[in-house]
């Protein structure tokens, strides 16, 4: 009799806590989200936000012990997967452990084998998870890793949908359907996809501690039949963007400003250190701790493409 009290306590005690969860995301869950995260994937590579841009994201937290909120969801997002048929390849689903004590590489690997073969299971150390979570207003707790006994572990149970650029759109509450979650993601689907592609950017680090200016790279691919012009660039952590050009001429360096970048169809423009770049100007502080760079370029049709660069140092001539 005592032990099938203590069992009925810890149940309450346990459904109280959810219950709890609930109430206090439920007013924030659409806050403002960064989605910012560094993790491991379940093929065992460091993957951030950045990883899966040019694609949605559906996004849950959970835990592989979970008995029927996360294997419910996640069958929920495998139905959403299957019957996007080919628009699925613009979707990435990413099932995020509350839990990595005991939600290994391995074991990671092992569960999302259950679901649609392009989720990914992602974990890191418990920093890199509690970073992730409050990026996403995600609350869980009782994941101290001591036991088997998954009962007291409890955690958010929305589903996130993330934009190509890994910004918040839309959250979806436990037990929404398959039907409910693609109607949400017909509003985005059925915009054409960008023809504007972004590969390997990079940003040079501060050249000092005062330095206030930065410069950044990559190439422009345009996958169009159409021509495309770039027509300048923003950045949250900069004050100014613009388009630099560097030449030689007869030993004289001279750096001069470029109104815009031109793509042929099927063409690419590459932004290398002594050509073209990106000037950032007025850098944020959070750029000088190392901080990624969040880049927007604007095209003249008035698309917006979302990147992110990662800090590198600027290689010196010997």
């Amino acid at each position: 009799m005592y032990l099938l009290s203590f069992q009925v306590c810890r149940l309450f005690r346990h459904a109280a806590a959810i219950l709890l969860v609930m109430s206090l995301t439920n007013a924030h869950a659409s806050e403002t989200v960064s989605g910012r995260f560094e993790l491991t994937n379940h093929h065992n590579a460091t993957v951030t936000e950045a990883s899966y841009n040019g694609k949605y994201r559906l996004v849950f937290f959970g835990f592989t012990r979970c008995p029927v909120v996360c294997p419910t969801t996640m069958i929920e997002v495998t139905r959403v997967m299957n019957e996007l048929g080919e628009r699925a390849k613009r979707v990435q689903p990413i099932f995020i452990t509350i839990d990595p004590e005991n939600d290994t590489v391995d074991a990671l690997a092992s569960y999302v084998r259950h679901f649609h073969p392009s989720v990914v299971g992602l974990t890191g150390d418990n920093q890199q998870i509690a970073d992730a979570a409050k990026s996403f207003n995600v609350t869980f707790g009782g994941t101290d890793g001591s036991g088997d006994d998954s009962s007291e572990i409890y955690h958010s149970s929305y589903l996130y949908l993330m934009n190509e650029d890994g910004s918040f759109l839309d959250v979806f509450g436990y037990g929404a359907k398959a039907e409910t979650i693609i109607e949400t993601l017909d509003n985005y689907l059925s915009a054409p996809e960008s023809q504007v592609r972004i590969i390997e950017p990079w940003a040079s680090t501060p050249a000092g501690d005062n330095a206030d200016v930065i410069a950044g790279f990559m190439c422009i691919e345009n996958d169009g039949t159409l021509p495309v012009r770039i027509v300048g660039a923003s950045s949250e952590l900069v004050k100014r963007v613009a388009i630099h050009e560097i030449t030689h001429e007869n030993g004289i360096v001279r750096m001069k400003h470029v109104d815009g970048l031109d793509l042929p169809p099927n063409g690419t423009v590459c932004l290398e250190p002594e050509k073209l770049h990106f000037m950032m100007i007025g850098i944020d502080e959070s750029i000088r701790a190392g901080a990624e760079v969040p880049l927007q370029i604007t095209v003249a049709s008035g698309e917006k493409v979302h990147t992110v660069l990662p800090q590198r140092a600027l290689k010196t001539h010997d």
